[in-house]
């Protein structure tokens, strides 16, 4: 592989157990290194027409499978450094797949062999009833917390996530959802990352607030702000924070 043209990107990796209506901390961001599978399929003649699905399997017996029309699509990278340095253990040593817009459990670590086939082949997750679909777009506020004093500027901030589809804008609302204010969004390091945002709130009455963010993303969808919990679907819903002013 290592032969292999290979290319690095920002790609945010977000776990299908983060909780907290979609607000939860089982999500992190790397520079991942490696080969593309378009690449490597291009390398070894390409794939045959029956091939609808690809496979991957791991050292430990954990298995996926995923349509190759959409992982061709997301530019999946079979990946063997990790913010500039040989991948962890912990991280997939010696290699491991990282494709943009799925839950984590569909980016396989310790990567054996990846398999095109004609047909799904099911594994752990798939085989329990887990959501088999694109990750959700969540957001998450990072500050403020606690008692905030009466009249002078916090800001509100946190980031956005949709996968491989980016954020388009994030609105924060300070009266538990009756009204929305546009953010500031900052640069992402890649299509494929979270993107970092920021409000400026001037309070002004002293009390209890909810403050809320929600995100759009690319293709204009909205965050659904139906609240759920991580089984089997993935949690999803705003997240809130609640604040004292005064």
């Amino acid at each position: 592989l290592q032969n292999l043209p290979s290319t690095s990107r920002a790609i945010t990796l977000e776990c299908i157990a983060n909780g907290s209506n979609a607000g939860g901390r089982l999500i992190s961001t790397a520079i991942w290194q490696g080969v593309t599978l378009r690449t490597l399929l291009a390398r070894h003649g390409g794939a045959q027409a029956s091939a609808t699905y690809v496979a991957f399997y791991s050292v430990d017996g954990y298995s996926v499978s995923l349509p190759l029309a959409e992982i061709l699509a997301a530019d999946a990278l079979l990946a063997w450094r990790m913010n500039g340095a040989e991948l962890p253990q912990r991280h997939g040593f010696p290699v491991r797949v990282l494709i943009p817009g799925r839950f984590g459990e569909e980016n396989p670590k310790w990567l054996t062999r990846v398999e095109l086939t004609d047909h799904f082949v099911g594994g752990l997750y798939s085989d329990q009833g887990w959501y088999n679909g694109p990750l959700h777009t969540m957001n998450r506020i990072d500050r403020p917390r606690g008692k905030l004093a009466l009249a002078k500027p916090v800001e509100i901030g946190g980031f956005a996530f949709a996968g491989n589809r980016g954020i388009q804008k994030v609105e924060v609302s300070v009266d538990g959802g009756l009204n929305w204010q546009l953010a500031k969004l900052e640069p992402p390091l890649s299509q494929d990352a979270w993107v970092f945002w920021s409000w400026q709130w001037m309070p002004t009455t002293p009390g209890h607030y909810t403050i809320a963010a929600r995100a759009t993303d690319g293709a204009g969808e909205v965050q659904t702000s139906h609240k759920q919990g991580t089984v089997p679907n993935g949690a999803t819903g705003y997240h809130e924070v609640m604040v004292e002013v005064g």
